[in-house]
C-alpha cells in the first residue's frame, strides 16, 4: 500500500517547481519553439512623439513658407497716397524684375512757348503764360504755341503751320488761367472762315496734316529770286519750317525737287536754271502750298515751257 504515495507524491513535486517558475515572470509555453520564446515584442512610440512627427513641416513645405515670406517682404506696406509716394511707384514700374532700370527713356517734358503774332496790348496775356509756369518764345522755331486772332499770312503764321504747331486764340490763356494749368489747344484753334474760304482750306485739317506729315517739303530745294516778296530771308524760313533747303545760289544742273521761285520782273535771270530744266514757280507755290499742306506746281509754273504747253480739253 506504500507505492501508491509514493506516486501522488511525485505530482505535488512537480506543482511547486512550477510554482517558483511562475512568481519570478509570465508562464512560458512549453509547445512554442525557444527562438520565438527569446524574440522580445516591439515596444510602441509613445503617442506625443507620433503627433509630434506628424506636426513637423516637410522639406518641400518649409521650401514653399521660405518663398512666401521673401515675397510678402518685397511688397510695400500699403500707405498715404503722396507725392514721394507716387514717385517711389514710377521708379518702381520702370525697374525690371531684377531690379534694372527698363531701357525705354522717360519721355521728355517739353515746356510751353508761346509767340504772339499780329495782336494788340499782349502784356496781360505775356504775365498769364509767365504765372502757369511757361515762358515767351524768341522766335517761331522754339516756340510750342502760337497766338493770334485770325488766319494771316505773315511768316510767323506760316511757319507755325508748316511744324504743325497749335494756332489758337487769346481764351486759350484765358481758360488755362482759370484752370492754373495750360488746357489742350484742341478746342482753342483759330476758326475764321472768311479767310479759310478764300485760300480754299481749312486751318485744323491742315494742322493735322503737318503734325502727321511732318514736313510738306521734305527732300526739296528752294532757290528764291532776288524781287520775291515776301522776300527771301523770311521765304528761307518758311522753307526750313516746312522740310525743305534753301539755294543760295541760282542752280545751273537739273535735280528732282528742285524748284526756283521766282516773280515775272526776275524771270529773265532764270535763263540758266531753266535751259537745264528746273521748273520757275511763283511764290504762292511755297505760301499757299503751306496753308492747304498740298503740293501743286503746275498751278503756278513761272517758266516759258508750261506756258507753252497745251491745256487738255474738259471732258463732255
Amino acid at each position: 500500500m506504500w507505492e501508491p504515495e509514493e506516486k501522488m507524491e511525485e505530482p505535488q513535486a512537480e506543482e511547486a517547481s512550477l510554482g517558483k517558475t511562475s512568481s519570478k515572470g509570465p508562464p512560458v509555453d512549453q509547445d512554442r519553439p525557444m527562438s520565438l520564446q527569446q524574440r522580445p515584442s516591439p515596444s510602441p512610440e509613445p503617442e506625443e512623439e507620433m503627433a509630434a512627427a506628424a506636426s513637423r513641416p516637410t522639406t518641400r513645405e518649409r521650401r514653399e513658407a521660405a518663398a512666401t515670406e521673401s515675397v510678402e517682404e518685397e511688397q510695400p506696406e500699403p500707405g498715404p497716397s503722396t507725392q514721394s509716394s507716387g514717385r517711389r511707384l514710377q521708379q518702381q514700374s520702370g525697374e525690371t524684375k531684377l531690379g534694372r532700370p527698363s531701357r525705354s527713356p522717360a519721355p521728355a517734358v517739353v515746356m510751353t512757348k508761346v509767340l504772339f503774332t499780329e495782336l494788340m496790348d499782349i502784356e496781360c496775356e505775356k504775365q498769364m503764360v509767365v504765372e502757369l509756369g511757361g515762358s515767351l518764345a524768341e522766335s517761331v522755331f522754339d516756340c510750342t504755341h502760337l497766338v493770334t486772332d485770325r488766319v494771316y499770312r505773315t511768316v510767323e503764321f506760316l511757319c507755325a503751320l508748316a511744324r504743325g504747331i497749335p494756332i489758337v486764340t487769346r481764351d486759350w490763356l484765358k481758360k488755362s488761367k482759370q484752370n492754373t494749368y495750360f488746357l489742350s489747344p484742341n478746342t482753342f484753334l483759330v476758326c475764321d472762315h472768311e479767310q479759310e474760304s478764300t485760300f480754299e482750306f481749312s486751318l485744323s485739317e491742315s494742322l493735322w496734316k503737318a503734325q502727321r506729315e511732318g514736313g510738306l517739303f521734305k527732300g526739296y530745294q528752294f532757290h528764291i529770286t532776288r524781287h520775291v516778296q515776301p522776300k527771301p530771308k523770311l521765304m528761307r524760313d518758311i522753307i526750313k519750317c516746312s522740310g525743305g533747303t534753301f539755294l543760295p545760289q541760282m542752280p545751273r544742273a537739273y535735280k528732282d525737287k528742285r524748284v526756283v521761285i521766282s516773280c515775272p520782273e526776275d524771270l529773265p535771270r532764270c535763263r540758266p536754271a531753266q535751259d537745264a530744266g528746273v521748273p520757275i514757280a511763283n511764290a504762292e507755290f511755297i505760301l499757299t502750298g503751306v496753308l492747304r499742306q498740298k503740293i501743286d506746281l503746275d498751278a503756278h509754273r513761272l517758266d516759258e515751257r508750261a506756258q507753252s504747253e497745251p491745256v487738255p480739253p474738259t471732258p463732255p
